[in-house]
């Protein structure tokens, strides 16, 4: 069929499609299905009509295209300014073209912050010394996914390239042949001494994420050098590298390049004292990870910006980001605004729904049925990524997916781990793993995803427990429905003392109220309806194998050590929730052993929740949970689970009620009245307890008197009525405090 349309239907599809058009795609969706349908009719037909019908009915089909595709251009170009990457034509170098539109990215059309920024080119990278008024500083305010990467990029790498060609320029020779070397090697000379652009970015993932870009879009620019400074990764590996070859564009995380900077014999310094261009991507961000004053403190190494240019990408436009503004950029600066009053601060085009669990028991069977239900609906395209609040909730969620995952999803599942505990390769790795599988999928991860980082076709976003603010919960569920894909869902899993901060704080975000239950039950019709023969099996006993699995795989060091991270966690929230530590702490202690399956929730120490304001003292909560199944030794995706003792184990989550231990002498008395020491048995001999005093024939002022009857301070007695809490804080408490902590007192309380 195709063969018979004509060539302006074809080029004005190509067209089409070329200017990402909506509309247009829903046209020729339309025409797909008129074409197979007029494909089928044909082939039913009588052979000597088949041609005949079938060359008129396409013909017909192609003109209502042509019309439906002239009505759409008309209209989308009356709506939106669309520019096109072949524009930038003579205004950027040939070899970066040829990336943006061939080889390796591909690109048509311009993104809106791309369509604001590289029409400027190349008048917008002209050198700041000629006094050219085009050659200005910019405030971008763009979000994540929207292109931006592109947009900062291509002007770093046109300015660079203008940059070596006046340097080449300056060398002259006697003949063309020498002169063409004597250019070639002043340039690679300044390209090897002096830093072009320096990137900063606030995070490992992102300023990756942007170090391959730059690679992959100078990848027709021979010998064009790219260096990456991030912490997690061997510094002396880094500056050789960096050492060695051009520096063109250096992209850095603010702590790793303050630690070279910090080091005049790194050259780090020096290498930056010419730099023509200073990109803050994420500049919010930088502020909010505290990064301010080493910020400032780079920029003292840097030119000032008479002759430095500086672009400066923002998702918001805070009081912080304008005196940056005001400060580090110049007065005739320009503010671009790439999110329109009409723009959806929250992500309205994705589905976004809370559930309040009615009980931590429900936490790990609904979040295996939210991604049964995804698998079901994308197969092998299922790519989610789950956020925990938490490094220790990250590593615990990761073990309990690694393990859940085999016995209920579907499809054989990829389950990758992100966090700050994890090498720079090792996550360099599992984010590079996650978008290239072809698999169904799962990134359970911290907040070190939350920004930036693109990950493309994720198909939902699931958030367990809150997230540290709204601005947080709208980066998370930006991971998914990015750019001009419209798939895409979040889901936010709360507990029920989770709910109030949600109501209060949450109030203006898009998000639906789906209760547990109602999901369970639209989940088996879906099961019924695809007649999927695994999950018909496996989703009405969901709840008795996930019990099953915490019995026999759960590490109880591993689950108190994740509640500790989250009541540290929540004490910073605790004012939004209405609730003190003190109750946010039993509410995690009843999630270990109803949602955990611990028979016995962790120890919380008084002196812990001391310094996160928590009044009432140390507890524990006895009894058990409904899991059962605590006899012998356990392997798997939790780690080995212990038989439970009175003993504490090492990390303080168990200790014995309080019990009155005595004094030296029984009953503690006034000092005065105190006995003199006496022999204690044939253990008195040994070299490291303590000899009576005897008079050694000197006496310096500093020597030991023997004791006389004088005056004495009587001390109170102790007070056990609270527990031992309240000891006097003079020699006898000192010397209690050191006698409990050689006989396994209370010393480890504040060791968590």
């Amino acid at each position: 069929m195709p063969s018979i349309l004509p060539s302006a239907a074809r080029t004005g599809l190509r067209a089409a499609v070329r200017a990402s058009l909506r509309r247009t795609a829903t046209v020729s969706r339309s025409f797909a299905s008129r074409t197979a349908h007029v494909a089928k009719r044909a082939a039913a037909a009588p052979t000597g009509l088949r041609h005949a019908s079938t060359v008129v009915e396409a013909v017909e089909a192609n003109e209502a295209l042509e019309e439906d595709v002239e009505e759409n251009l008309s209209e989308a170009a009356e709506e939106e300014d669309v520019e096109l990457f072949s524009s930038l034509e003579g205004k950027v170098d040939p070899k970066t073209l040829k990336a943006l539109t061939e080889s390796p990215f591909q690109y048509e059309a311009m993104s809106v912050v791309q369509a604001r920024i590289l029409p400027l080119l190349p008048e917008l990278v002209a050198p700041r010394e000629e006094a050219n008024p085009h050659s200005i500083d910019l405030l971008v305010k763009a979000r994540t996914g929207t292109g931006k990467t592109i947009g900062f990029l291509v002007p770093a790498i046109e300015a660079r390239i203008k940059e070596l060609e006046r340097v080449s320029a300056q060398e002259s020779s006697q003949t063309e042949q020498e002169a063409s070397r004597a250019r070639s090697s002043a340039a690679r000379r300044f390209a090897m001494d002096n830093v072009g652009t320096l990137v900063i970015s606030p995070t490992r993932e992102l300023a990756s994420q942007i170090a391959v870009e730059a690679q992959k879009l100078t990848s027709h620019h021979a010998g064009f050098g790219v260096s990456l400074f991030v912490g997690g990764v061997d510094k002396r590996g880094q500056l050789n590298g960096f050492n060695r070859g051009r520096k063109d564009i250096l992209v850095a995380t603010p702590g790793r390049l303050k630690d070279f900077l910090s080091d005049p014999r790194s050259g780090v310094a020096a290498a930056l004292k010419d730099t023509k261009m200073l990109i803050l991507d994420e500049a919010d961000t930088l502020l909010d990870m505290g990064f301010r004053e080493d910020i400032e403190e780079i920029m003292r190494v840097l030119p000032s910006n008479a002759t430095r240019q500086t672009f400066l990408f923002s998702a918001t436009v805070s009081k912080g980001i304008q005196q940056i503004a005001h400060t580090h950029l110049a007065p005739n600066h320009r503010f671009v605004n790439c999110v329109s009053q009409d723009t959806s601060e929250v992500h309205d085009h994705i589905d976004q729904f809370h559930t309040v669990l009615p009980s931590p028991k429900d936490q790990l069977p609904h979040i295996m049925r939210l991604l049964m239900q995804d698998q079901l609906q994308h197969g092998d395209r299922s790519k989610v990524v789950l956020f925990l609040p938490t490094t220790k909730m990250t590593m615990l969620m990761s073990s309990a997916m690694h393990g859940l995952s085999r016995k209920v999803l579907p499809g054989r599942t990829d389950v990758f781990e992100l966090h700050s505990k994890r090498t720079m390769g090792s996550r360099t790795k599992a984010a590079e793993m996650f978008r290239r599988t072809t698999r169904p999928s799962i990134l359970v991860t911290s907040d070190v995803s939350a920004r930036g980082v693109d990950y493309p076709g994720v198909t939902r976003v699931i958030q367990i427990g809150l997230p540290k603010s709204a601005d947080q919960y709208v980066h998370r569920v930006g991971r998914t429905g990015r750019g001009s894909s419209k798939v895409g869902r979040g889901d936010l899993v709360l507990l029920d003392w989770e709910a109030e901060y949600v109501r209060r704080q949450y109030s203006h975000l898009p998000l639906k109220p789906l209760s547990a239950a109602t999901f369970a039950a639209e989940l088996q019709a879906a099961v019924d309806a695809a007649a999927h023969a695994k999950l018909q099996a496996v989703h009405p006993e969901l709840q008795n194998t996930v019990e099953e699995y915490l019995a026999k795989e759960v590490d109880e060091e591993a689950v108190g050590e994740s509640m500790m991270s989250m009541i540290g966690f929540y004490a910073g929230l605790a004012s939004g929730m209405r609730m003190d530590v003190d109750g946010i702490a039993g509410a995690l202690q009843k999630w270990s052993t109803e949602g955990m399956g611990l028979e016995r929730a962790p120890y919380v120490g008084a002196a812990f929740l001391s310094k996160l304001g928590g009044g009432r003292g140390g507890f524990s909560r006895g009894g058990g949970g409904s899991r059962g199944g605590r006899d012998g030794q356990r392997e798997g995706g939790f780690g080995a689970r212990r038989e439970w003792t009175d003993r504490a184990p090492r990390d303080g989550f168990a200790k014995k009620p309080w019990e009155a231990r005595g004094s030296f002498g029984g009953e503690r008395k006034s000092f005065g009245e105190r006995k003199p020491w006496e022999e204690r048995g044939a253990s008195a001999s040994k070299p490291w307890e303590k000899k009576p005093w005897e008079d050694r024939g000197a006496s310096k002022p500093w020597e030991k008197k023997p004791w006389e009857d004088r005056p004495s301070r009587s001390f109170a007695p102790r007070d056990d009525s609270e527990g031992g809490s309240g000891r006097s804080s003079g020699y006898l408490g000192r010397r209690s405090r050191s006698f409990e902590a050689r006989n396994g007192g209370s010393k480890g309380e504040s060791d968590f």
